[in-house]
């Protein structure tokens, strides 16, 4: 078992990210409508010129609208939820974990954000319309979803078949299918899929004991840890001894744009 997987990350994921990249170098990119753009993008536009371009100012007041706009969120979904609705979509969106994992795909496209789509779904799993548990495909499926929106990215780049296009491009698909296959290998197993959800469960445990318990964990799991791990790796050489190996089409694109350089073509 360990040497087919081993063999599906080593020689599959490479092979099925250059034949995908093959397949759609120079096709471009097909830019994907989102609403939120259109209705977030003024509003930060004219809270950042209100406050004169003052980052300290902007920061306050967005996690002031974050909290706000996260607590009308749960008060709203109080309201709406009723009975009905909430058999409504534990049957038709958590039923099963394909149609969790299909809609939490789709919804992360569409809006081209994983950060708003886990949002939406954290308070109707707090007021217990969910369990985390039939949640968890969900997750995964926008883990899926929020690769598009570098792929499309790439896709763009690649436009024009260039070799650092036609990189980027392969990069994209190697994200894409690092996540699909593995949600293929651990999914299905029941005791891996489980360890993620135990320990939400028994972080939101330690976290609800009081506010400052809550904001602690913040600071330090989001903030002090990275920050320190940053400062003591500062000096350090990192992976100094890795020689990235470069797939051939990419060094046949990479020669062939040297050539056309030199010649002045």
């Amino acid at each position: 078992m360990k040497n087919e997987r081993y063999y599906l990350i080593s020689c599959i994921l490479p092979w099925s990210a250059t034949q995908f990249t093959n397949l759609l170098t120079g096709i471009g990119a097909v830019e994907l409508f989102s609403p939120l753009d259109y209705i977030v993008e003024p509003i930060a536009n004219f809270i950042v010129g209100l406050t004169q371009e003052k980052g300290w100012i902007v920061l306050i007041i967005a996690f002031a609208l974050l909290y706000f706009s996260l607590r009308g969120l749960v008060k709203s979904l109080k309201a709406i939820l009723d009975e009905d609705l909430q058999e409504k979509v534990k049957k038709y969106l958590f039923g099963s974990w394909w149609k969790a994992l299909l809609f939490g795909l789709v919804i992360t496209i569409a809006v081209q954000s994983s950060s708003i789509t886990t949002s939406v779904i954290v308070p109707i799993i707090a007021l217990g319309v969910v369990a985390a548990i039939q949640a968890l495909p969900y997750f995964l499926g926008a883990n899926i979803g929020t690769s598009t929106t570098a792929l499309l990215a790439a896709l763009s780049l690649a436009s024009n078949g260039n070799a650092e296009g036609t990189a980027s491009l392969m990069v994209a698909l190697v994200h894409m299918f690092f996540d699909i296959y593995a949600i293929i290998l651990l999914f299905p197993i029941r005791k891996i899929r489980e360890i993620p959800v135990w320990l939400a469960q028994r972080s939101g445990e330690f976290i609800t004991k009081g506010r400052i318990v809550a904001i602690g964990y913040i600071a330090i799991i989001f903030y002090a840890l990275p920050f320190a791990g940053v400062w003591l790796t500062r000096g350090w050489d990192v992976a100094t001894f890795y020689k990235p190996i470069v797939p051939q089409e990419v060094e046949t694109l990479r020669q062939e744009a040297s050539t056309e350089g030199a010649t002045g073509v």
